[in-house]
């Protein structure tokens, strides 16, 4: 049907397209990752000042209880959700975790 020498530069010819989708592929996520991480830490603090509540305040909600309309517009909403509580305290770490 084919010669090995066409078989061989079609299969060659193959392997590059995947290998070049799969590096796009890896190029974008890597893109996306990098724009979620670039809050700024002065954005941070900005945001822990404007905070209705305090940091943690999420994790510390019951799960049926309705999310407040002053944290839909939080960029730590996420984390706040996220904080954990202090094993030895019960009170919630105040640091913000590295996203």
């Amino acid at each position: 049907m084919f010669e090995s020498s066409t078989l061989f530069w079609m299969i060659l010819g193959i392997l590059v397209l995947i290998t070049a989708c799969l590096l796009l592929i890896a190029y974008e996520m890597t893109k996306r990752d990098v724009g979620r991480k670039s809050l700024h830490p002065k954005k941070r603090s900005e945001a822990l000042r404007e905070c209705a509540f305090y940091f943690g305040f999420l994790s510390e909600q019951p799960v049926g209880i309705p999310i407040p309309d002053e944290c839909f517009g939080c960029t730590l909403a996420l984390s706040c959700i996220k904080a954990t509580k202090h094993p030895t305290e019960g009170s919630v770490e105040k640091q913000i975790p590295a996203s």
